[in-house]
This record gives structure tokens, sequence and C-alpha cells, in this order.
């Protein structure tokens, strides 16, 4: 499968179909009894020089294959650490085909050409992923969804 990973900011007709996958991934939060808007998350991540930042992964077709985000702050970041992959996505139809990886690949290089000498996340789904490029479980906090772990990667 081939696909190319861009900043959100040059691919911003992608939008909508991110709302939506966003209210349905994390319906607690964005859905319609949530508290999050996730129009404005999005849009606030429309820039490539400094935080938020989003990537997108697209196919030559122009379909989101998948999308993740690095911020100032996101579940577990009460202890000032900064930055965060966040809102890591990739919908059912286009998992394990190495999306995930190669996004979380992005920005990490986008957080090291940033300056940051070192990265945060939480989740509760891509664990052995996280592991697995080196990324140190260092913390749990509770999500709407449960509890989620912190990691912590050294770039």
């Amino acid at each position: 499968m081939k696909y190319h990973i861009a900043h959100l900011e040059m691919v911003p007709e992608v939008i909508p179909e991110l709302i939506q996958y966003y209210i349905k991934e994390w319906k607690p939060y964005y859905g319609a009894k949530g508290v999050g808007n996730a129009e404005l998350d999005i849009k606030a991540c429309c820039q490539s020089d400094k935080l938020p930042i989003a990537l997108v992964a697209i196919d030559g077709n122009g379909t989101v294959l998948g999308t993740g985000a690095l911020r100032e702050q996101s579940l577990g970041s009460e202890f000032g650490e900064e930055p965060w992959i966040s809102a890591l996505l990739v919908p059912s139809p286009h998992r394990n085909k190495g999306i995930g990886r190669a996004l979380i690949e992005a920005l990490e290089l986008k957080a090291m050409r940033m300056g940051f000498s070192k990265i945060y996340s939480t989740t509760d789904s891509v664990n052995t992923l996280l592991l697995n490029r080196g990324w140190q479980a260092i913390r749990e906090v509770k999500s709407l969804r449960g509890e989620t772990i912190v990691y912590r990667l050294e770039l």
C-alpha cells in the first residue's frame, strides 16, 4: 500500500473526515454527550512550525489512512512534560499495515527537529508498538475509557 504523510495544514480538505473519525473513536469525549470539540481540536493542529501539529497518512486517492498529533498537553500531562503524541488514530480497515508505526516515527522525528529531547504519550491500544520502539512506561492515569499508561521516549 502506497501512502504519504503530510502536515494537516497541507491537506485541510480531509478535516471533515477526521472529525468523523475522532467522534467515532473517542465518543465519550467527542460524542454528543462529551465535552470535546473535534473540529476545534483538529483545526488547532493546522500548522507545521509550532505545537499543536497534526500529521495525516493519505493514499494516492486522497483517502485518510491515519492521523496523529504532537501537542503541548494530553491525558497525563499534569506534571508539565511536553510534547505529547496524541490523537493517534488508524481506522480499522487500515490497521496492521504499518501506518501507525510510520505516523509515530514521523511525529518522533518532528519533535526532535523542533528541539525536544523527550516525548510523551498515553495509550490504551498501541502499548506494544511503543514498547518495541523503545518507549518506557512511567505511570498510569485514568481516562474516560479506563486505566491507561503514560510512556516517555528519550530522543
